[in-house]
This record gives structure tokens, C-alpha cells and sequence, in this order.
């Protein structure tokens, strides 16, 4: 036999049925129940592969002797550790990628039975630490998207059987309370809390909120982030108004004891000087609304400088005799505000304003207030502003309008143009023939009952009234003061069936003449 024969006591005709040759020998596996490794050694015979389980059992365990070793029958049965011998991934299966298997080196046989892999029963028992590398999300159940930021090991907190009702333990904890206490995670601040960037442990004890401690050490500021009357105590209803800090007046310690400084106050002082918050305007101060700045300075109101820039009227307000000097006894009767007339550096160098004066000249230009008429004037009751324009007295221009008598009050020669040399004399007024217009033309018109006022000839006053009066000087007086008394001489007795001029004195009731001719 070759020294790679199958051991065996069998006589060679067993397998070896030709006498002439050894080849083409056939082994039957009959009667073999064990031992068939002494021949399955790799050398012998086929032996077990690189990746065959490692066993010391015999091939008969598994595979069916005198056929093949494929497919193989395993039990597990008796196995009650050394698991991961075989299951490594390269024998057997293995555990399934280290990220989704829960990290171990415990063997198999502690979850898994050996019938199957699943269902697999976990037990937490003497595991104290770690969680972690299991419950990371993975592998096993992890940290929810709301659990407490922390880098601390479940069973800091939570027990193996649940993670419901874990106990969390402050001890150690002096920071960074806000991580968990936001609201969301852990209780966070209540609506009314005092608005801090602190963390909750500067005023708070860890384990609970309650009887916290402020401390107002550093803060120099904001305080009314705070002082608010609600979070905490706030300004009272006296107190100043204004938008500067607590802390600019008060310290920390007390709100008692403190100290105004008016550095920087430049306007607003009403807001507080008002006679309730503090010192207002005394009952003789000027009236205004002006804030006090504007002539007292912060250090006191004494001295006060008064600037009237800005002020355009309402002068009087203050300017009544009694608060400031006011007008003096002489002083042009008006209603109108001082600014109108006045500068506000000095009531000397007043300059008037006429505009929208149009009546009431005479209340001022009565020769003592202001310039009033002179001695030569046209003697009237009507107003200025009748004839003269508010710039001046010179061009005055008069308007007879409304005037239908007592010419001559003015018209006498020196108030106005009087009765010229040679003038009818007369003792009725002007507009007795002159109209208010002009001189010219005459409107003369006799009111006298004898006058045959609708004479056509050229008739002219002085026809008649021969010595420039109201007196008629009749050349035939006898006659007067039928048509006779001027027409006499050209009587004719021949035309008139001679009868005499006594007969037909009157020759406009003769019957014959009539005055509207141009003719007799």
C-alpha cells in the first residue's frame, strides 16, 4: 500500500476489483459509522476545507457517510456556550454589522438559542454602565430628539427594566441648566421669570426652582428688564418719568436714598417739575410751555435767562403789566399781538404795519397817539382810510360818493378849491349846479315858477342876472316878470294889432309865442 492509502484492515479486493490494475478502485462508505477522520485528514481523503467549523467531532456528526458531504446536518444540541467559535461570519453566520448588532463579548448562547438567532431574549442583569454603546439609536433604542443633552451614561438616570420614570440627580450639576430646562425638554422659565441670560444655577438650587436667591452683584444696568411691576417691584406712580435705568439713581441694595443727577437733562424737565414729582412753576412765573431748559439751567433756576427767539406772537401772554412790562397809558389803542409792531430784542424801533387796517384811523391818529389831522384838514367824521392809503398821508384821494351837500365846508379855498374871482354869487352849496365829478359841466336847473325854464335861445345867467347874484335885474322892470319885463323893446305894435306892450306883457300865455321856439 502507498503511504496515502486508506487505512484500513479490509482486503484490497474490497475496492479494488481489477487484478490488473489498482485504478479506478471504488470505496463503499458501508458499515463506516465513525472515525472518518482517520481517512478525511486531506491526505488520505478529502479533509475538512480553510472554512469548515472547527470541531473535534467525527464527519458522521454532520454529514451522511458514503455520499457526499453535501448537505450537511448540524445540532446544536449539547451546545451551551462557545458560540462565537463557529459564528464568527467565516464558519458560521456571524453577528450582523457592528452597527446594528448590540457591541458584546458576551457569547451568543446569552440571547440567542441555538434553534435560531430570532427571537432573542436580552437581559440587562450586571450591566450598570455603558448604555450607550447599545442604545444608540442602532443598535438599540436611543436618545429621543427632546432628551436631555448629556454625555452621561443611561444608567445615570434610568434603570435596565425601562427607560420611563428615570431619576435624574443634579448633584454635580453648577452650570448649564438652560440645556435641559428650556421649556421643551425639561420645565423651562415661566412667563412671569425675571428676563436673565444666567444660568439657572446663579439664582436656583439644583434639585428644585424654588427659594431662589438673587444676588444683584454686577449688574449696573437694565435693571428695569426686571423692575418692570411685575416680574419685579417697579417705579411707583410719583415716580420720575423717564426711560433712563434704575441704576443711573438707584444702587442695588435699595431703592431708598436716591441720588438725582440732572447731567445730560437738556430738555423735558416739565415731565418732572410739575409741582407733584417735584418743585413746579411758582404762581408767578410767566406763563409758557416751554420746557424749563430753555432758560434755567439743571444746577438751579437761579439765575434764569430768558431768549425770545423763537417767540412771533402771543407776546401779550406775558407782556400784561404783571408777569412782564406791558403796554404804557399812551400806547396805540390795538388788539394785535406785540410781534406785530415790536422785535423781541427791545420794544424801541417799533415799526407799524398797516396791512388790513381799512377803518378806526382816527382811534390812533388823534394827534397824540399818532399824527392826526392838521389844522388846514377838510373838516370830516369819516375815517382816514376814507381818502388816504395806509402808507402814507400824501396823494390822499377823496371820493364825493354819498355827498349831496355843505360843499363850501371844504371848499372855502384853503381846505379845497373854493368859489373862483367872478364867481355867481350865491348862497346855495355847490351841488346846487356842480356835480361831485367835476366842475364842469353845469347841472343847472331853475326851481323858480316864473322862469320859463324851457326857453330854445341862447339864454346865458348873466342875460338875466345882469349883476352876477340871484337878483334878476329886469331891463324892463315895470313889466317883471312876465316876458315884458326883458322883452319890451322888441315889442311891436304893428304886430301885434297894435295893442299896447301892457296888453301882451306876458307872451307865452298869448297864444301866440311859444318859449320852445327859436323863433317868435
Amino acid at each position: 500500500m502507498s503511504v496515502n492509502h486508506v487505512r484500513t484492515v479490509e482486503d484490497c479486493s474490497l475496492c479494488h476489483h481489477s487484478t490488473q490494475s489498482f485504478a479506478g478502485a471504488t470505496f463503499v462508505h458501508t458499515g463506516i459509522t465513525g472515525n472518518c477522520a482517520s481517512c478525511h485528514d486531506g491526505l488520505t481523503a478529502k479533509g475538512k476545507p480553510a472554512t469548515h467549523i472547527p470541531t473535534l467531532d467525527d464527519c458522521s456528526l454532520c454529514h451522511v457517510i458514503g455520499t457526499t458531504f453535501l448537505p450537511s446536518t448540524f445540532s446544536h444540541q449539547g451546545i451551551s456556550r462557545g458560540c462565537e467559535g463557529c459564528h464568527n461570519g467565516k464558519y458560521a453566520t456571524g453577528k450582523s454589522a457592528a452597527a446594528a448588532h448590540i457591541p458584546t463579548d458576551q457569547d451568543c448562547y446569552f440571547c440567542h438559542t441555538t434553534n435560531a438567532f430570532k427571537p432573542s431574549i436580552f437581559t440587562h442583569d450586571g450591566i450598570t454602565g455603558n448604555c450607550a454603546s447599545c442604545h444608540n439609536g442602532v443598535a438599540a433604542k436611543g436618545k429621543t430628539a427632546t432628551h436631555i443633552p448629556t454625555t452621561a451614561d443611561c444608567g445615570l438616570c434610568h434603570t435596565t427594566a425601562s427607560f420611563v420614570t428615570g431619576v435624574f440627580d443634579h448633584t454635580g450639576v453648577v452650570a448649564n441648566c438652560a440645556s435641559c430646562h428650556d421649556g421643551v425638554k425639561a420645565t423651562g422659565k415661566n412667563p412671569g421669570h425675571l428676563p436673565t441670560s444666567q444660568d439657572c444655577s446663579a439664582c436656583h438650587v439644583p434639585g428644585t426652582f424654588k427659594n431662589a436667591v438673587f444676588n444683584h452683584v454686577g449688574i449696573v444696568n437694565n435693571c428695569a428688564s426686571c423692575h418692570d411691576g411685575i416680574k419685579a417691584i417697579g417705579k411707583t406712580t410719583t415716580h420720575i418719568p423717564t426711560t433712563a435705568d434704575c441704576s443711573v439713581c438707584h444702587n442695588t441694595t435699595a431703592f431708598a436714598g436716591a441720588k438725582f443727577d440732572h447731567k445730560g437733562v437738556v430738555t423735558g424737565c416739565a415731565a418732572c417739575h410739575d409741582g407733584v414729582i417735584t418743585i413746579g412753576k411758582p404762581a408767578n412765573h410767566f406763563p409758557t410751555n416751554r420746557d424749563c431748559s430753555d432758560c434755567h439751567v439743571t444746577a438751579g433756576f437761579l439765575p434764569a435767562s430768558f431768549d425770545h427767539a423763537g417767540i412771533v406772537d402771543n407776546c401779550q401772554y406775558c407782556h400784561n403789566g404783571v408777569n412782564a412790562q406791558g403796554k404804557p397809558a399812551n400806547h396805540v389803542a390795538t388788539t394785535q399781538d406785540c410781534g406785530v409792531c415790536h422785535t423781541i430784542g427791545s420794544f424801541a424801533g417799533a415799526v407799524f404795519d398797516h396791512t388790513g387796517i381799512v377803518s378806526n384811523c382816527a382811534s390812533c391818529h388823534d394827534g397824540k397817539t399818532a399824527l392826526g389831522k392838521n389844522p388846514g384838514h377838510v373838516a370830516t367824521t369819516l375815517d382816514c382810510s376814507y381818502c388816504h392809503t395806509t402808507a402814507t398821508f400824501v396823494g390822499g384821494v377823496f371820493s364825493h360818493q354819498g355827498i349831496t351837500g355843505n360843499c363850501v365846508s371844504c371848499h372855502d379855498g384853503k381846505a379845497a378849491t373854493g368859489v373862483p374871482t367872478g364867481h355867481f354869487a350865491t348862497t346855495r352849496d355847490c351841488n346846487y349846479c356842480h356835480k361831485t365829478a367835476a366842475w364842469t359841466p353845469l347841472a343847472f336847473t331853475h326851481k323858480s315858477t316864473t322862469y320859463p325854464g324851457n326857453h330854445n335861445a341862447k339864454v346865458t345867467c348873466t342875460s338875466c342876472h345882469r349883476t352876477n347874484n340871484e337878483t334878476v335885474s329886469y331891463s324892463s322892470p315895470t313889466y317883471a316878470p312876465a316876458c315884458a319885463g326883458c322883452h319890451e323893446k322888441k315889442y311891436n305894435p304893428g304886430d301885434h294889432n297894435n295893442k299896447t306892450v301892457a296888453q301882451n306883457a306876458d307872451c307865452g300865455r298869448s297864444g301866440c309865442h311859444r318859449v320852445s321856439s327859436s323863433s317868435w
